[in-house]
């Protein structure tokens, strides 16, 4: 179960997220709280039980976007969503400059743009959890540029998506376009494609499809973006579960949900190559290093020194408890007490002896 807090001062907008919450769960069960007050949410959010933070950018005598500055400072690195009661495209910029995972404004709330920002940040945020200050603030140097792919059999629809992408003029866009996949798989794998939007429907075929031909593409690393006619939950959570950056109603495109999917997406796009070039990087240390959910204690990575060392695959121990598969059976007691101080301070150091 995930647990979700809202801050707004606004009981009837609280109200409107609660519901856009509910409207298509699509299976999560989610527990939703509440609170009106920046001092208030920051308390909450120092519990360390919310996996998600939805904020009003207007609090009483605070900013929402204040808030993900304190999130950063006191490292919480859990997604903040940023509702704003006017559609004001500089204040999505700052917001997702700050670090916001999604920008949602509140005359979207019934259009499910939130419920889905939910979902796909919940995802996005292992990448960012991983790689931590390695995909903190990238430079402008590092999102000027913008290699797309635009795959929808209807050309008047390319030429909306074309349209849309443009208004955003701080970035360069290099935008690909083809109808059909055989199209598509070539343009991938012939130019170094940041973010895919391809259309659900494409003749006989899924835009689906593609994200899983993409796999085996040598150096594709696009993110893709599925658009479709249809509002169809069961679409929405194939895509997802493809591992699709974000769904979108065709309906929702002139509204500026795509231009804010390809922005946030190409900084995920950027944080997934980095983390691949510094997990490469980490595979070829001679030493081992190991990457922990101290509140699982499973283990969430393992160079290639790790397994050889260890004799087990990060397969057999990303498990609860995977941890002690690898610690000296004397030595469990000592971590796990060690585990539950790190947890309940900042001291997240100690050492331990590996079974060998």
């Amino acid at each position: 179960m995930h647990n979700i807090l809202i801050i707004d001062d606004d009981p009837e907008d609280q109200l409107l997220a609660r519901r856009a919450l509910r409207k298509g769960q699509y299976g999560s069960v989610w527990n939703v709280e509440s609170t009106t007050t920046f001092e208030q949410g920051c308390e909450e959010l120092s519990s360390g039980k919310f996996d998600t933070c939805i904020v009003d950018v207007n609090l009483p005598g605070r900013s929402g976007l204040e808030l993900l500055q304190w999130c950063k400072t006191n490292g919480i690195s859990i997604p903040v969503i940023v509702l704003t009661g006017t559609d004001d495209r500089s204040l999505d910029i700052a917001a997702q400059q700050a670090g916001a995972s999604a920008f949602v404004p509140k005359s979207h709330l019934s259009t499910g743009e939130l419920e889905r920002a939910v979902r796909y940040s919940l995802v996005r945020n292992s990448t960012r959890t991983l790689l931590g200050e390695l995909s903190s603030g990238f430079t402008a140097s590092d999102t000027a540029r913008a290699n797309v792919l635009v795959v929808d059999d209807d050309i008047d629809d390319i030429a909306l998506i074309k349209r849309e992408l443009r208004k955003n003029d701080l970035l360069r866009w290099e935008i690909y376009t083809a109808t059909t996949l055989s199209e598509a798989r070539t343009i991938l794998s012939e130019n170094d494609i940041d973010i895919c939007i391809v259309d659900y429907l494409l003749g006989p075929d899924r835009g689906t499809d593609l994200m899983t031909q993409a796999r085996d593409i040598t150096n594709c690393h696009a993110l893709f973006i599925v658009l479709t006619g249809m509002k169809d939950r069961f679409i929405d959570a194939e895509a997802q579960q493809l591992g699709a950056s974000s769904f979108i109603p065709k309906a929702s495109i002139a509204g500026g949900e795509l231009e804010r999917a390809v922005r946030y997406g190409l900084e995920r796009a950027r944080s997934e190559s980095m983390l691949l070039r510094f997990a490469r990087a980490l595979d070829s240390a001679a030493g081992e290093i190991y990457q922990v959910d101290l509140k699982s204690r499973a283990i969430q990575y393992m160079n290639r020194g790790a397994e050889m060392n260890t004799g087990y695959a990060v397969e057999e121990v990303e498990i609860e408890d995977g941890l002690f598969k690898l610690v000296a059976e004397d030595e469990i007691t000592h971590v796990r007490q060690q585990i539950e101080q790190a947890l309940s301070s900042s001291r997240v150091l100690f050492e331990t002896n590996f079974r060998r």
